[in-house]
């Protein structure tokens, strides 16, 4: 499986996907393979309508697409890809703001995910107790380096990108895992390292 991320580049299509409602919408899909909006509605306690005019905004701007059968608010609806990558280095003002609202929205959606996890862990079971990860490094790298770190990490993640886009492919016993990480240059000291 290739790592062909959609990539975000103009600031009306970021600011679509910033929508808090929109965004808890495209991540339920991407979890329950497809969603209707009356699905949306009990999952998230929003209005079936108010669900459904944001699923097809998100179809507007190429984050869903009909899944196929079904019609109205029993219309599902799947991901379109499950890949999506912007670049907070923009041109222009807007795409910026629009980027930097975007990987906020996003980062503030993992941790709050995290220490959701954090507070709930002792009700998970040993084995996954055992298997979740935390970790933190302080290398020191090159831009190139960080760059191919990056590559690498995104190769190990491949071969389970198939069970997100086709839930047909998920073992039994899986689990939605959230997985992120960050590598960023940190200021430097008074001593410059």
């Amino acid at each position: 499986m290739a790592y062909h991320p959609r990539q975000l580049q103009d600031a009306k299509t970021m600011r679509a996907l910033a929508h808090p409602l929109r965004l808890t919408l495209f991540e339920l899909v991407m979890r329950e393979g497809t969603l209707t909006s009356t699905e949306a509605s009990a999952l998230t306690g929003e209005s079936t309508g108010n669900c459904s005019f944001h699923l097809r905004q998100l179809a507007k701007y190429g984050f869903l697409e009909e899944a196929g059968g079904g019609k109205g608010r029993e219309r599902p609806w799947r991901a379109a890809g499950i890949s999506l990558d912007w670049s907070n280095v923009q041109d222009d003002a807007r795409t910026a703001a629009a980027a930097e609202t975007l990987s906020d929205l996003m980062l503030d959606r993992r941790l709050r995910d995290l220490f959701a996890y954090r507070r709930g862990r002792v009700n998970e079971t040993r084995e996954w107790r055992e298997a979740a990860l935390s970790m933190g490094n302080l290398l020191y790298l090159r831009p190139d380096e960080l760059r191919k770190l990056n590559e690498q990490i995104i190769a190990l993640l491949l071969p389970y990108g198939e069970r997100t886009e086709d839930p047909a492919t998920r073992p039994p016993d899986a689990r939605a895992v959230q997985l992120f990480a960050y590598g960023f240059p940190l200021a430097p000291t008074t001593t410059g390292n």
